[in-house]
């Protein structure tokens, strides 16, 4: 295993740092779309840090009856996958731990909904149970179509790897990419997965907040309540910075020199926020998906992952 010199530390804790800062950020801009195209002023952009201090401050729920402990465990465990997620995600800087690989961190993520998925029959609840289901069923299918997407690039002769740092710095550095049919009919896969991990609508199916379900976070309160919300923020940064990283990582700090490190920061802003806003003006019209709505959309961005692996396997 290679040596960590104490630089990737720092530059893994500084995109750490830059998606754990702005993820609360895109909940309050998503608040304020939603009431902007509703004719209403909404909340300020700040109001997700408000609810996330309000809600740790608070004592952890009493355990349901019959749990076996895992009720208690979750919320921080969840919370802890998705901050090491962070660590290993490119943000700022291209490079970070040597040990940041898309395989690594698409099975992290998809831990957070096991770990989810096995508390809801921890609380004896069945809705909770429900609730997960259907989250779980929506999250297999994106991550599956996300990751086919992200390596019918991996395998390109010039890409490689499936080292984060390396997919980065081997797009970045090429504009052959450009030329391919199959990157973008795996941008629009990938861009599809990501938007369903967003748990808004028209794809919170596992909340369905109107309904008679709640996800498993209708079993928790206070603190637990509030780092499974920023567990579920930062999960939907992380894939945004994901989909940056391998589809277009233009822009993001190569070295350490003041002109680099300015436009990785720029550019990182200008491309998480364009991206989260243009989402959430063109989902906001519309209807939850029913399950089975939800499920065939993203069998389309299965079938197209698949198209533009087949594609890039014939090196078109």
């Amino acid at each position: 295993m290679a040596e960590v010199e104490p630089i990737q530390y720092l530059l893994g804790l500084v995109n750490m740092a830059a998606i754990l800062a702005l993820a609360p950020l895109l909940d309050g801009i998503h608040r304020k779309v939603a009431a902007r195209m509703h004719s209403r002023i909404g909340p300020p952009i700040t109001q997700g840090y408000r609810d996330l201090a309000k809600l740790i401050r608070r004592a952890f729920e009493l355990s349901p009856e019959g749990s076996r402990g895992l009720y208690h465990l979750a919320p921080a465990l969840v919370l802890m996958l998705t901050v090491v997620v962070a660590l290993l995600t490119p943000a700022i800087f291209a490079e970070t731990l040597p040990i940041s690989d898309i395989i690594l961190v698409i099975y992290l993520l998809a831990l957070c909904d096991a770990v989810l998925t096995m508390t809801s029959f921890d609380t004896s609840n069945p809705f909770a149970v429900i609730g997960c289901g259907r989250k779980a069923l929506i999250t297999a299918l994106a991550e599956v179509s996300f990751m086919v997407a992200a390596f019918s690039l991996i395998i390109k002769p010039f890409i490689a790897t499936t080292s984060l740092y390396g997919i980065v710095l081997q797009v970045s550095s090429s504009l052959r990419v450009l030329g391919s049919p199959s990157y973008y009919l795996a941008m629009v896969a990938a861009a599809l997965a990501v938007v369903s991990e967003f748990e808004t609508t028209p794809y919170d199916v596992g909340i369905a907040e109107q309904e008679i379900l709640g996800g498993v976070e209708v079993e928790y309160g206070g603190r637990g309540l509030g780092f499974l919300k920023y567990a579920q923020l930062v999960k939907r940064l992380v894939m945004i910075v994901l989909f940056m990283d391998i589809f277009i990582p233009w822009g993001i700090a190569g070295n350490l020199s003041p002109a680099s490190v300015g436009i990785g920061i720029g550019s990182f802003l200008l491309k998480s926020l364009t991206m989260f806003i243009v989402t959430s003006i063109a989902l906001q019209p519309m209807a939850r998906f029913r399950v089975r709505g939800a499920t065939r959309s993203l069998l389309v961005s299965l079938s197209l992952a698949f198209m533009s692996i087949i594609l890039s396997s014939m090196e078109v």
